[in-house]
């Protein structure tokens, strides 16, 4: 078959084969690559616009990016840092949404600490009204309270005072997924018992 093509026609696209495969290969290692100090603010610009998604509060948005860094830098060569933000599909692009995930995910479950503005704390024996509930709510509440278990009673008012599961769970000497389960169970109970009042 090659016999009727002149040689110097197979010599050409030959060259334009190879030629075609260097210059994609060559032009894959030659992406124009950013300054550094360019390649920073671009991350920083990414991951801005990350923690307005996750409606992170503003303040702790360069805290969270200083986070970012530290984890990419530490699965990221500095070299390959350019191609976390110019090349979508690359190994460094997942990297740092991997860490901006991370870090999002560990502020959004981070206890929000809120002022009672009067300064009267209660104790954390005394739990007769948790703060995070008004009078009307909770004498709507204490009929289908009474249906619950001691137990789910205990973890229903801590959960209605700002505790956290692992916190409950540590003071009612139980482990994190018990306290998790009773209370789940707990809101079932107090869902159906509130509807049939």
């Amino acid at each position: 078959m090659f016999r009727s093509f002149p040689r110097c026609a197979i010599h050409v696209a030959l060259f334009a084969f190879l030629f075609a495969i260097l210059e994609r290969d060559c032009s894959a290692a030659s992406v124009p690559q950013m300054s550094e100090a360019r390649v920073i603010e671009q991350i920083e610009a990414y991951c801005r616009a990350s923690w307005r998604n996750s409606q992170i509060p503003q303040t702790e948005w360069a805290d969270c990016s200083q986070e970012v860094f530290v984890g990419v830098l530490d699965r990221v060569s500095r070299r390959r840092l350019w191609a976390a933000i110019q090349e979508s599909d690359s190994l460094e692009r997942s990297e740092l949404n991997r860490a901006i995930w991370r870090v999002a995910k560990r502020v959004l479950r981070a206890r929000r600490l809120v002022s009672l503005g009067n300064g009267d704390f209660p104790s954390h024996r005394d739990r007769s009204l948790p703060p995070s509930i008004n009078e009307d709510a909770m004498e709507r509440l204490l009929p289908a309270l009474k249906q619950l278990s001691a137990r789910q009673q205990q973890i229903i008012m801590a959960s209605l005072a700002g505790q956290d599961v692992s916190s409950i769970a540590v003071e009612l000497g139980m482990s994190p997924a018990g306290v998790s389960r009773e209370k789940y169970r707990a809101i079932c109970k107090l869902r159906r018992n509130t509807a049939n009042a």
